[in-house]
């Protein structure tokens, strides 16, 4: 396979798979952190993303981090057994709703945009401390 055919292939198999979990191109780059155009660009093969974005465009089609890489290379990995997405308001069996997913997400992209590992364990001691902050909030405006 030349280059070009490598990234529509790659292209293919990211389009496929946003498909599978039914989120349009805005939202599926809005949960990677990038932009709406990359995103179409990395499905069209017209655009070499930056590996730097792999990771994050892995998360949102709940692919195993290096899945992308392996793709490049000719492989073709399976996805994570993560939660589907979520699409209503309302808690899922694992108890998040859709707020506390756009929170880890966001969180997520805060991590790495500082450099560093997004670890489920700092993720929870992050979302406990806002809990408790917005809880604080919560008192201070009932009693102020």
């Amino acid at each position: 396979m030349t280059e070009n055919e490598v990234w529509r292939d790659l292209g293919d198999w990211v389009r496929g798979r946003r498909l599978e979990l039914r989120l349009s191109v805005r939202e599926a780059a809005r949960r990677a952190g990038i932009d709406r155009a990359t995103w179409a660009g990395l499905e069209d093969g017209s655009r070499r993303t930056q590996d730097t974005k792999y990771a994050g465009i892995e998360d949102t089609l709940q692919m195993p981090h290096g899945s992308i890489m392996a793709r490049l290379q000719g492989d073709a990995p399976s996805p994570t057994e993560r939660p589907a997405t979520r699409r209503s308001s309302h808690e899922d069996d694992d108890g998040w709703t859709d707020e506390d997913e756009d929170l880890y997400q966001a969180l997520t992209q805060l991590l790495r945009a500082q450099g560093l590992k997004p670890t489920p364990a700092i993720i929870q001691a992050m979302r406990e401390e806002w809990e408790r902050e917005r809880a604080e909030g919560n008192e201070s405006d009932q009693t102020g």
